[in-house]
């Protein structure tokens, strides 16, 4: 069974912020995190997926990167990872390797076999609250 993890809000000031049991000084230290999801060859098999909704998908994704990185602050790439060999996103196969405009190396890589990056393992939320990531912007295609 999946526990609350507390309100989630949003406010002008900040994108998405975990409120949960932290003290208000602990919060201050936290960081924002872009996480990136599924940004594999292998989504371009278009005879498996079908067409894309969005074809500027990417473009938007490395202006994204690129200012997070501007700024410095930390990203996290989530990479799925199939157990079945056959399927585009196979573990170790061409597909499954991020795309070539996905550069330099992440603050928190995250590998994961199962259709959610937030359910099982690897535990993202905890990875994040470990790295002091408390508010997050996602993007993935």
């Amino acid at each position: 069974m999946h526990e609350s993890r507390g309100p989630v809000r949003l406010s002008s000031r900040r994108a998405l912020s975990y409120d949960g049991d932290m003290s208000p000084s602990a919060q201050e230290d936290m960081r924002p995190a872009s996480i990136v999801i599924d940004i594999q060859k292998g989504l371009d098999d278009y005879e498996f997926w079908g067409p894309r909704d969005n074809p500027a998908c990417e473009t938007d994704i490395v202006s994204i990167v690129g200012r997070w990185r501007f700024r410095r602050w930390p990203l996290a790439l989530v990479q799925h990872g199939s157990y079945n060999q056959e399927l585009p996103l196979a573990s170790g196969s061409p597909g499954g390797e991020f795309k070539d405009l996905v550069t330099g190396a992440p603050d928190l890589l995250a590998r994961r076999k199962m259709n959610s990056s937030f359910y099982g393992t690897p535990d993202l939320h905890a990875r994040l609250r470990a790295e002091r990531m408390s508010q997050v912007m996602i993007c993935g295609s």
